[in-house]
């Protein structure tokens, strides 16, 4: 059995937390083995610990001889996937939109070349223009669509806050549970920690 460096660093989830006396246990990742952990052996102090953040951290000894962690670090939140995801979304609305920008300014500009090529090429002008003006519409289309697509995700994802609620009997259905156990510390909806709030009352499977 691998025993216990100080120098190495370990990583795993935060399980039992309790907000109210500030320490909880980091189970290590691919072992069943819980280590105790204090709120001051975090080295960021930007927010606080909760159940299920992933975090790396070192072994020491406490004075009463027993190992408990140190060092710990947070590890990417579970909101900043969230985030990163919207993101994208928007990025790619952004995207659209500045393609809708330079089709409508380039139309704009090639319209009096046209009309003077016209005098002399009327038959070639005429197919030209209608092709141009077909590419603003499609742009604004596309971008119509990615936004509508993108709305439902977005409010969804704002539907519920962190409102103190810690307990299953507080909650009015899974869907607010779930959040409540992903978002917002010191839940105490999951007793087996498998990441399934409320099994016996909104989750039911």
């Amino acid at each position: 059995m691998r025993k216990f460096n100080d120098r190495m660093r370990f990583q795993g989830k935060i399980d039992s937390w309790n907000e109210a006396r500030g320490f909880g246990f980091i189970q290590r990742n691919g072992g069943n083995d819980k280590l105790f952990v204090h709120i001051s052996a975090f080295t960021q102090r930007q927010r606080k610990p909760s159940n299920g953040d992933i975090v790396t951290y070192e072994v020491s000894k406490a004075k009463d001889g027993r190992s408990q962690a140190s060092n710990v670090e947070f590890v990417i939140g579970r909101n900043s996937v969230s985030q990163s995801e919207n993101g994208s979304a928007w990025g790619r609305v952004a995207m659209i939109g500045l393609v809708v920008i330079v089709s409508i300014v380039a139309y704009i500009k090639h319209v009096p070349q046209k009309l003077f090529y016209s005098e002399t090429h009327p038959e070639v002008v005429a197919s030209d223009i209608q092709s141009s003006e077909l590419q603003a519409p499609l742009a604004s289309s596309l971008l119509k669509s990615e936004s509508q697509s993108l709305a439902p995700s977005v409010e969804s994802s704002s539907s519920f806050r962190c409102e103190g609620k810690t307990h299953c009997s507080q909650m009015t259905s899974c869907d607010e549970a779930k959040f409540y156990l992903r978002n917002c510390p010191s839940t105490e909806m999951d007793g087996d920690s498998d990441g399934i709030p409320c099994e016996s009352q909104w989750c039911k499977f």
